[in-house]
């Protein structure tokens, strides 16, 4: 078994479109892969060891300043969630699903993503969790390709990624932006909380996370190939406003990064 790679220490600051995302209890993404044969909890653990040096947001937490700006940091970091269940029923994954989306993630303590295996010696499904701050849909496909690669083959030697561009105004989508009204509100609100010094914290987030979970319900969407699934947790105006499937035809394979650029 090849030893670990050496990767650099990592610290900057969220910038103010990933905060977009900060601390919010219904930007859950998810991705599920069936796996044909057995897959131990020890073999998981080490893949996610391996994709784990492959990519900066796997890597880090998120540590407040003496302002209260948040950032991403490599220091201090614990270790990713790593769980094995054993699997009852070909639909067995979609009950852990709902539930893990109701877990909160620890923002302070370590990356907020998750892996669960469903477990048994002929099929397993693996399921993926990650917070919207550190990826999207289409980046944890990429994160289950590297994840298979290092768990069909523990000696393949890992190929660091250079670390993901911040995401901000300057690379976004021209075709994304926000209603000029919300805008504004967003923007008064802003100055009011910080001359007021508003400030949330994991406490706070977690008290957002179990009140929304309770009260909202949610809905999910989902895309789906023949290995892989994603699923998108989520709510709008307090009521259940979506639930389709939808042919995601793109194979879950392509040279992009695990966390999203």
């Amino acid at each position: 078994m090849p030893g670990k790679t050496a990767v650099a220490p990592y610290e900057r600051k969220v910038t103010p479109v990933e905060r977009i995302f900060s601390l919010s209890p219904f930007s859950v993404v998810a991705v599920v892969a069936r796996i044909q044969g057995e897959v131990t909890h020890s073999m998981l653990s080490e893949a996610v060891s391996r994709v784990q040096q492959r990519h900066t947001l796997l890597r880090v937490r998120i540590r407040m300043d003496n302002d209260h700006v948040p950032w991403f940091s490599s220091t201090g970091v614990e270790p990713i969630p790593v769980t094995a269940l054993p699997r009852e029923s070909a639909e067995h994954w979609m009950e852990v699903y709902h539930t893990e989306c109701r877990n909160p993630f620890e923002f302070d303590k370590r990356p907020p993503v998750r892996f669960i295996l469903i477990q048994s010696p002929a099929a397993s499904e693996l399921l993926i969790f990650c917070h919207h701050i550190i990826c999207d849909g289409m980046s944890l496909a990429y994160l289950a390709r590297d994840l298979m690669s290092h768990l069909g083959n523990p000696a393949r030697a890992v190929d660091v990624l250079p670390d993901p561009a911040p995401i901000d105004r300057g690379n976004l989508p021209g075709e994304l932006s926000l209603n000029p009204f919300f805008r504004y509100v967003i923007k008064r609100i802003n100055r009011k909380w910080e001359r007021d010094r508003v400030m949330f914290d994991q406490e706070d987030y977690r008290n957002l996370h179990e009140a929304y979970w309770l009260q909202a319900g949610g809905y999910y969407c989902q895309f789906g190939t023949d290995s892989c699934f994603f699923r998108s947790a989520g709510h709008r105006h307090g009521r259940q406003v979506l639930s389709s499937r939808h042919r995601y035809r793109r194979q879950c394979a392509g040279p992009s990064a695990a966390t999203r650029r």
